[in-house]
């Protein structure tokens, strides 16, 4: 049975992300020296022990061991509040194609003892928000917001939200 070793070695904004992604350096080694031609994985990621995510990953041919990056798309609220580093816990599951003692294709699933801890630097987490958040929004809610600051004449949709603002509360 193949048990590869998972860890995760670091952590970056990824610069040009459509939205606010972080990289995810993970390193696999398979101690058993086969040659594996190809990892399908998922990696769901937990906050502690709250589900956060799931994201794909392929990894390409390797003996030994190798590299490989999880993209991670971030929203605000998902770490906000959290102070120093946070305990995330990578679960690994999927399929490993290798070749077999005869030469031919086997494969195995990934055991589900395949996880990781990693500390999250939360200064990394702030570099995705230099200038302040990234909201999602869902289309209507952009929509009728566009809408909103055209007919007040906002100069921006953030104007808008603090022009709304002001008058909700007072």
């Amino acid at each position: 049975m193949i048990e590869p070793v998972f860890s995760v070695v670091g952590v970056a904004p990824e610069p040009f992300a459509a939205v606010p992604t972080l990289d995810f350096d993970v390193r696999v080694r398979e101690p058993g020296g086969r040659e594996i031609y190809l990892m399908a994985l998922t990696a769901g990621i937990t906050i502690g022990t709250r589900p956060w995510t799931r994201q794909s990953a392929l990894v390409s041919a390797f003996s030994g061991e190798t590299a490989f990056t999880i993209a991670v798309p971030c929203s605000y609220e998902s770490l906000h509040g959290v102070e120093g580093e946070a305990a995330l816990v990578f679960h690994f599951n999927g399929t490993i194609f290798y070749r077999g003692a005869e030469g031919t294709l086997q494969m195995e699933l990934v055991p589900w003892s395949c996880s990781v801890d990693y500390a999250l630097p939360m200064a990394v987490w702030r570099e995705l928000f230099p200038d302040g958040t990234w909201v999602e929004l869902g289309t209507d809610t952009l929509d009728a917001l566009r809408e909103e600051a055209r007919r007040r004449g906002a100069p921006t949709l953030d104007a808008c939200l603090e022009e709304l603002l002001r008058c909700s509360s007072g």
